[in-house]
């Protein structure tokens, strides 16, 4: 997916911290699962709070539907695993 280019520049330190392509790669693995992680607790405080969800059990479904793209995004934690 394209971020912008405001993204990448949040990467610069870490390329002048290290040449390793792997500690690089790894780094913006587990910055992109937090990111991706975040989403499903952001869309359910946007259901609760300012859409008036009454039900939990279904802004919890609802948040988890909307960001279910995070489950594509698995494939870095296996990755992440595998090599350490």
């Amino acid at each position: 997916a394209y971020y912008g280019q405001v993204y990448y520049v949040l990467f610069t330190p870490l390329f002048w911290l290290t040449k390793n392509p792997y500690v690089i790669y790894y780094v913006i693995c587990f910055v992109n699962i937090g990111v991706i992680g975040l989403t499903s607790v952001l869309v359910y405080h946007i259901f609760v709070k300012y859409i008036n969800v009454a039900d939990k059990r279904i802004a919890v479904a609802l948040a988890l539907l909307s960001s279910g793209y995070c489950t594509n995004e698995s494939y870095y934690i296996q990755i992440i695993l595998h090599t350490l």
